[in-house]
């Protein structure tokens, strides 16, 4: 009884033993399984961009939606450059820009008939 617990005073015996016993616990379980690799599908790794994408239905809508509309006096006005649809603007931000060529040469034109 005395030699079990100088052997259990030990590390080194203690670690030893529960290694061994790890090791004949893991050679039972290797031949109970009848030692044979499972069937499983295999792919070979590799480094690179994982890609994975996830097709839902939903409904957007935005936080807020503002119509914009031009004077009614301005006459005919083309749109040089318009904010892309869902782009988040704060204020100030250019939404909309205007040719103001036609309304600049309206402006020059009442400009000289009123000097006249």
């Amino acid at each position: 009884m005395k030699r079990i617990f100088a052997i259990a005073r030990r590390p080194r015996t203690l670690i030893g033993a529960a290694i061994a016993g790890a090791l004949v616990a893991t050679g039972f379980m290797a031949t109970a399984g009848g030692g044979t690799i499972p069937n499983l599908p295999l792919a070979e790794v590799k480094t690179g961009e994982f890609v994975d994408t996830l097709e839902i239905r939903g409904e957007i809508r935005p936080l807020k939606s503002i119509v914009l509309t031009s004077p009614l006096q301005s006459g005919e006005l083309q749109i040089v450059k318009l904010a892309r649809n869902g782009t988040m603007v704060k204020p100030g931000d250019i939404v909309v820009d205007f040719d103001g060529s036609t309304l600049q040469r309206t402006i020059q034109e009442k400009q000289s008939e009123l000097k006249q």
